[in-house]
């Protein structure tokens, strides 16, 4: 093996062999040769010189520096000529020169890896910043020589970190969100959801998620998704685009998608990324709103028309009546007005009506128990109710106070005992129940309607024909009726709405065809701040 002298001295004999041949050029015909050496060294030169890393050309075995380029110069803080004093291991601190003697053994035996580690640099030791060290051996000539390529990986680091803390904010972000964030495939395969998606799709897990395909497990309505797409293709995104989702439990629920198409550096489109917002409870209010506009609107108009046909009644009636005193009991004409006070007066208790749909009479209100109503009902209902009807009644164990109009009231649950009825020709059961009630903040989330608190829930349920979901959209709509024509109004429901409205409860119906319905009616129970909710939240 050579020392590090005599492979200076190999190296100096390399280049003056190369003067050598200039001069022998002059004699002999090595002038191409002359200038394709020459040519590879000013290339070589080059080479290192142009590199942004510090490259050195070291001896082997002892490591001493042969060339370097001027980054190297300049990492090191060192002339070109003070490098060439040095061997690598004395040029990097103490621990890693330990590490730069590994490699450089390694290449000798023909391995060639790189180390990342973090090292002081300059004549002062003033430099430390992290670097990443390869090195490998050469042939230059006869001579075996090795060389050390030394990165500043700093910068590389730095953008390692802010990409890091970038990932980090947006993870946190995406985690963060109320509102569910996901990440698709072009096929519909979530790629990735947020929890805030997972719990508004009804899902326990992330993983759960992951294997459902928007299309097929998501849209109620296909036809939706393939919309969705030509519009982002047309557009490149969706914003506020409204469709309906099915959750995990099979239940719909009203969705607004933000969306964007993702693209992959030839623009091929690599996925879709958005926003989904579950807008379900909205729509209800929307649509409670819209209800109790149309309501107030229509019972100004009733209002109006019902004080006009009251004047109207009120002179039919008085003429009818002094007519009906004048006549003597035989006379044919007797029969006549009595027809004509009765019609008045059948009229007059339509008018009644629609004054009560449009909240135009006085309430009397009172502290009365809940359970009373119900039991009234069954004592007045218990020797007239068909015998083709099983007709049963619970209440609550204990007083339920609230605060209403005992006879509107009963008008209430008179009518919707009556519909029961009606909906039931062959017979069935009828079940009138009256129990506590504590309406949480979930029940009214799920529900749409409703204030969290303590009420008494009183039922009306039949096993009649039932209602589909278009019927009961309409069913408290003044002058709405599924019966025959003379049969009824269609202001019994919409009366009983408005009155439940003015005691500050809420009705409500369940119900699909060929299974029967069920009327509940809530209403807030009278209580002191002491009470606190004892009963479950039925859903």
């Amino acid at each position: 093996m050579n020392d590090s002298s005599d492979l200076h001295d190999q190296y100096d004999q390399l280049r003056e062999r190369i003067v050598g041949l200039g001069e022998q050029s002059i004699r002999k015909s090595y002038y191409p040769e002359l200038q394709r050496r020459i040519a590879d060294l000013e290339q070589f030169r080059l080479m290192l010189d142009q590199s942004s890393d510090a490259v050195l050309l070291l001896s082997v075995p002892s490591g001493r520096v042969l060339e370097c380029n001027e980054t190297a110069c300049r990492e090191f803080d060192l002339s070109r000529d003070a490098l060439r004093t040095q061997a690598i291991f004395d040029l990097v601190a103490a621990p890693a020169g330990e590490i730069v003697r590994a490699l450089f053994s390694e290449a000798q035996n023909g391995k060639h890896r790189s180390e990342t580690f973090l090292s002081v640099f300059g004549s002062g030791g003033k430099k430390e910043f992290p670097i990443e060290v390869s090195i490998k051996t050469v042939k230059l000539g006869q001579m075996l020589l090795a060389v050390a390529d030394i990165r500043d990986i700093s910068a590389h680091l730095h953008a390692e970190k802010a990409l890091r803390a970038s990932e980090e904010r947006y993870r946190t972000l995406f985690e963060d969100s109320r509102d569910a964030i996901y990440i698709v495939a072009p096929s519909g395969d979530f790629i990735d959801i947020n929890q805030a998606g997972v719990d508004m799709l009804g899902y326990r897990t992330k993983e759960e998620v992951l294997r459902l395909n928007m299309e097929r497990d998501l849209y109620v309505t296909p036809y939706e998704r393939v919309r969705a797409l030509a519009q982002l293709s047309a557009t490149g995104y969706l914003k506020d685009y409204e469709v309906l989702f099915r959750k995990r439990t099979g239940e719909h629920i009203n969705v607004l998608l933000t969306t964007s198409i993702m693209h992959d550096e030839s623009g091929a489109v690599t996925g879709y990324r958005g926003i989904m917002r579950d807008i379900t409870e909205h729509k209800k209010l929307e649509q409670q709103l819209l209800q109790a506009q149309k309501m107030e609107a229509v019972g100004r108009l009733t209002a109006g028309i019902a004080h006009d046909f009251n004047n109207i009644l009120t002179a039919i009636l008085g003429y009818a009546t002094m007519t009906e005193l004048r006549v003597t009991q035989d006379s044919a004409m007797k029969h006549y007005i009595s027809n004509i006070v009765m019609s008045a007066e059948r009229a007059a208790a339509l008018i009644k009506h629609l004054l009560s749909f449009s909240r135009q009479q006085t309430l009397s209100m009172m502290h009365i128990d809940a359970n009373a109503l119900v039991l009234t009902l069954r004592d007045f209902l218990s020797g007239i109710i068909s015998e083709n009807i099983s007709f049963s009644v619970d209440t609550a164990g204990q007083p339920l106070i609230i605060n209403a109009d005992k006879v509107q009231m009963e008008q209430v649950l008179m009518n919707l005992v009556t519909n029961a009825t009606d909906a039931m020709p062959e017979g069935g059961s009828l079940h009138v129940g009256c129990e506590r009630f504590f309406m949480s903040a979930d029940f009214v989330h799920r529900h749409g309607y409703g204030r969290p608190g303590a009420y008494a829930c009183l039922s009306v349920a039949d096993t009649g024909t039932g209602m589909d979901q278009d019927v009961q959209q309409k069913l408290f709509e003044p002058f709405f009726t599924t019966k025959a024509v003379g049969k009824g109004t269609g202001l019994g429901l919409s009366i009983a709405y408005g009155i439940v409205k003015q005691h500050a409860g809420y009705i409500a119906v369940e119900s699909a065809p060929g299974r029967g319905t069920t009327f509940r009616i809530y209403l807030p129970l009278v209580t002191t701040p002491e009470e606190s909710p004892k009963d479950q939240d039925l859903s």
